[in-house]
Parts: structure tokens; C-alpha cells; sequence
């Protein structure tokens, strides 16, 4: 239960949501990842927790709140669901009403510096983040397998 909970509180997720998603990774029909695997890879391909990994907030809070102000778009569409999966491809940028808000002012300044995970590639110029690939590394803190014990119960 306490991994759950670790797990959840850093995610930023609520109980109802975090079960579904342990839910879809148990039912997961992929033989090439484990339920484990799945769960991680839900979380990690959300939007918020996409412009977190891109560097575009320090903390997933703020992304959050950065997706649901309207201040991201995928695709080039505004979104404001800070739940939704992200896929291999999609761009994430920052709305071009938005670059002007203090929040993106500096960003380009901040992300010079800022390295970003494996699976996103950032294009400083124009604050946008595409997609490249799967979170594939869990973090090391986390325990999911016990987390899908405690949901097969």
C-alpha cells in the first residue's frame, strides 16, 4: 500500500485514475511488457508528466497546471486534459499566446542546460518537445510489481 501511495502521490494522480490505469496494465494483452511495465508507461506517457520529462516545468504540479490553463497544445491543438496519453510522434508544444507568459519567458535560458530523458528530443527554439520512443527506465524508488500485488488482491 505504501508504494501505491508513493507511487500516486509523485504522479500527481488520484485513487480512481490510478486504479484504472493498474486495471488496463493487468488486462494489458501485450506479452512483450509486464503488468508492471504497462502501469509505468501509462503514468509516464501522460501530458503532464510529458512536459514535466521535457523540462518545460520543474515540477509536475506546475505542468499540470500548465495543461489544464491551456497553455499546451498537441499537435498543434490546445489540450486541457493533463491525463492524456501521449503517443510516439506527437509534438508537444507551448501555445503561441503562451511564449509570452512569464512562466515561458526565460524557458529557452533554462532548458540550454536542462537534459532531458531519452525518449524526448527538444527543440529549444521553438519550445516544443517530440515524442521518440517509451519511458522504458522505472525509477528506481518505485516498486511496481508490488503495486499490481496489492490491485490483484
Amino acid at each position: 500500500m505504501l508504494q501505491k501511495q508513493k507511487v500516486r502521490h509523485s504522479y500527481g494522480v488520484s485513487e480512481k485514475q490510478f486504479s484504472g490505469y493498474v486495471k488496463n496494465a493487468i488486462a494489458n494483452k501485450d506479452k512483450t511488457r509486464t503488468p508492471a511495465e504497462a502501469l509505468f508507461q501509462s503514468v509516464e506517457n501522460r501530458l503532464d508528466n510529458v512536459v514535466y520529462r521535457a523540462g518545460l516545468a520543474h515540477v509536475r504540479a506546475l505542468a499540470r497546471q500548465m495543461v489544464v490553463h491551456g497553455h499546451i497544445t498537441v499537435n498543434g491543438k490546445r489540450l486541457l486534459s493533463a491525463a492524456y496519453q501521449v503517443a510516439i510522434g506527437d509534438v508537444i508544444g507551448v501555445r503561441a499566446g503562451s511564449k509570452k507568459s512569464p512562466l515561458f519567458v526565460h524557458a529557452h535560458d533554462k532548458l540550454k542546460n536542462n537534459k532531458t530523458v531519452s525518449w524526448i528530443t527538444m527543440d529549444l527554439d521553438k519550445l516544443e518537445a517530440t515524442v521518440t520512443g517509451r519511458a522504458k527506465d522505472i525509477e528506481p524508488s518505485f516498486d511496481l510489481s508490488s503495486v499490481i500485488e496489492f490491485y490483484s488482491r
